[in-house]
């Protein structure tokens, strides 16, 4: 009876590693679509409206959930404590900050840091191309990452089962 309890639980928690692995995936994907919403947003905004940074971030932050809602806080509050620092610093202070609440990896987090720059340019004309040109890598991004989540679920269900009943066997 203890060794039916025991592998029981063993393969419970081998599915439970597949889940995680996979909610972490789809986090990922999640978080890239936000995050190119909310360019979208970021875009229109400087288009249009023409708001200083501060203003804008925090309006964008309010539209948004998280953690894209608490870093755009963040970042505007910081910007209006820290005027003399430039907001490349500001934003990678930030967004080093809420790594733990970032879900993006390697690249896209890096390019994610490298996206103050858009906002350290003169030209709006420089910044909006820039936000495009980020849209479009973080679209790819997350079709890659899509395409990827599908492959990977089902390898990934498959090896942590299949772990739990060795495992198991290897109990018995």
């Amino acid at each position: 009876m203890l060794k039916i309890v025991g592998s029981l639980c063993i393969f419970l928690a081998s599915g439970g590693m597949a889940y995680v692995q996979v909610c972490g995936m789809k986090n990922e994907i999640k978080q890239l679509g936000q995050l190119m919403e909310w360019l979208h947003i970021l875009e229109q905004e400087l288009r249009y409206c023409r708001s200083p940074l501060p203003e804008v971030f925090k309006q964008i932050g309010g539209q948004l959930a998280a953690p894209w809602q608490q870093i755009l806080m963040d970042t505007a509050e910081r910007m209006r404590l820290y005027e003399q620092a430039s907001v490349t610093e500001v934003w990678e202070a930030v967004c080093t900050c809420h790594r733990d609440m970032i879900s993006l990896k390697g690249t896209d987090y890096q390019r994610l840091l490298q996206m103050g720059e858009i906002f350290s340019f003169r030209s709006l004309e420089s910044s909006l191309q820039l936000i495009q040109m980020n849209r479009d890598y973080f679209s790819e991004s997350r079709e890659s990452r899509r395409e990827e989540y599908e492959n990977r679920k089902k390898l990934c269900c498959c090896i942590c089962y299949l772990t739990g009943f060795f495992v198991v066997v290897l109990l018995i």
